[in-house]
């Protein structure tokens, strides 16, 4: 670029000195020392010194460069901010949910009309309890009923024939929808009407649960009736 420059300046001041050698000598006036070149020798080889006006005249502009422009540095766009996901804790289980079972009560002297009749002219009550979810249906069920040790459930008027007995459930299969049960313990009555309620809340509490459609129950390894017979 330097040498391109050099050039052009050199052919410049040719032409320059040309058009000045040209005009000054039609228009100068004879003997006009200051604005006539003068020629030397030196060394042999001729030098020709311009006036000062024309070496100011002749004189180029520097040469200037177009700026080099660079592209404006590109920032990577900043990460976003995200949170992990909370963490849930493995070793927690839901709360158990509630499930319910059929009991039955006895609806003393009401004829029938709560209920299937039973007793002495008595009627059959079935009841919703709560308990625990369990495959065991049947013994979750004749636990509740046994777990009744008052006369009167409550307000309500009911009456279990149950309550003074002790009984608990030592076997209980289900097979084509026959349920075999058996019980062992002790019973007590409080009279011959709480013989038919006795058996009646057992064997219905029994027929209540799902896929039951029979109820065989052995108390103390005796046929039930045959048990309570002796009573």
């Amino acid at each position: 670029m330097k040498t391109l420059i050099r050039a052009r300046a050199s052919r410049f001041l040719g032409v320059v000195l040309a058009l000045f050698l040209s005009t000054a000598a039609c228009s100068l006036p004879l003997g006009s020392a200051n604005n006539q070149p003068t020629a030397s020798v030196t060394a042999g080889v001729p030098t020709l010194s311009l006036p000062t006006a024309i070496l100011a005249a002749a004189t180029l502009p520097a040469a200037t460069l177009p700026a080099a422009t660079l592209p404006a540095p590109t920032q990577p766009p900043a990460p976003t901010a995200t949170r992990p996901a909370p963490l849930v804790p493995t070793n927690t289980r839901p709360p158990a949910q509630l499930s319910e079972v059929t009991i039955y009560f006895i609806a003393v002297g009401d004829d029938g009309l709560s209920g299937p009749k039973v007793g002495c002219g008595d009627s059959l009550v079935a009841v919703k309890q709560p308990i625990e979810p369990t495959s065991g249906v049947i013994r979750a069920s004749l636990n509740k009923l046994f777990s009744f040790k008052q006369q009167n459930i409550g307000e309500s008027g009911l009456y279990t024939a149950l309550w003074q007995s002790d009984l608990s459930l030592a076997n209980a299969r289900v097979d084509d929808g026959v349920a075999t049960v058996s019980l062992t313990g002790t019973v007590m009555m409080g009279g011959a009407c709480d013989i038919p309620r006795f058996k009646a809340q057992i064997e219905q509490t029994i027929l209540a649960q799902p896929g039951v459609k029979q109820a065989i129950v052995f108390l103390n390894d005796q046929p039930i009736d045959q048990a309570l017979s002796l009573k």
